[in-house]
């Protein structure tokens, strides 16, 4: 299997209210990140920071946008 350089992926970001981090997540990977990571991002690519009470509400988000 050969590596590639670039991949088209979605971005989501959010800021979980229980322990007061941003999450960046792309396509089904969710990471905790630095405030200034997300606000790059977010500066960057205009997107919205979501905000969820916690992971769980994180994933119940995440099941409404499909």
């Amino acid at each position: 299997m050969s590596n590639t350089t670039s991949k088209q992926v979605t971005v989501k970001l959010y800021f979980n209210l229980s322990n007061q981090s941003f999450y960046v997540q792309l396509n089904d990977m969710l990471f905790m990140v630095r405030d200034t990571i997300v606000a790059s991002i977010q500066e960057k690519e205009q997107l919205e920071i979501r905000h969820a009470a916690d992971i769980k509400g994180i994933q119940q988000l995440n099941l409404d946008d499909e």
